[in-house]
């Protein structure tokens, strides 16, 4: 399952929790991909760390190619 955000997305943010529970509850029946573009990485590793949605595996877009 692949989950798209963006590290200053408030909706994103929002939803974090969510995920993060269903990725936990799932994640070794389904493997949980989160993709956030539009952003520094910096950014993006504060994201994960704040929202604790570290039972993702989590994949760069920085070419904004997916």
């Amino acid at each position: 399952m692949c989950w798209f955000w963006a590290p200053w997305g408030t909706v994103c943010r929002a939803e974090a929790p969510g995920v993060e529970k269903v990725a936990e509850a799932y994640g070794n029946q389904v493997h949980f991909v989160g993709i956030p573009g539009l952003g520094e990485v910096s950014a993006m590793k504060r994201f994960v760390s704040d929202t604790g949605t570290t039972s993702l595996t989590h994949v760069a877009d920085l070419d904004k190619s997916l």
